[in-house]
């Protein structure tokens, strides 16, 4: 749902699909004048993928939130019934944090904690 939204960030991994599916959101996305940052998880997978979606995402004037590295930790996460963020301090909860802090500048928001 999208209607009333003044921000969308779209997830994507380094496929071929991830790519597709990318443009394809961004097309709904863009049809409601909506802004839009993106995470690219599993960054580190295919770096030329994640390379042509930074392209993609500098041409249509996304915002690039993060590149999350592969960590089998959203994994263990989940199996115990708690975000990346509640589960364990380290570099992916930095990135999340920080692209966080990217939404909150982006859409005005510098004052919600």
């Amino acid at each position: 749902a999208l209607s009333g939204a003044n921000f969308v960030v779209l997830v994507t991994e380094p496929s071929v699909s991830g790519l597709h599916d990318l443009k394809r959101v961004h097309q709904l996305v863009k049809k409601f004048n909506i802004r839009a940052g993106c995470i690219i998880n599993k960054a580190d997978i295919n770096p030329g993928l994640s390379n042509d979606i930074k392209l993609f995402l500098e041409k249509e004037n996304i915002a690039h939130l993060a590149d999350l590295p592969y960590n089998e930790d959203f994994t263990m996460a989940m199996t115990q019934g708690e975000t990346i963020v509640e589960y364990r301090q380290g570099t992916l909860t930095a990135l999340i944090k920080e692209s966080w802090e990217k939404i909150k500048v982006l859409t005005n928001q510098n004052k919600i904690k």
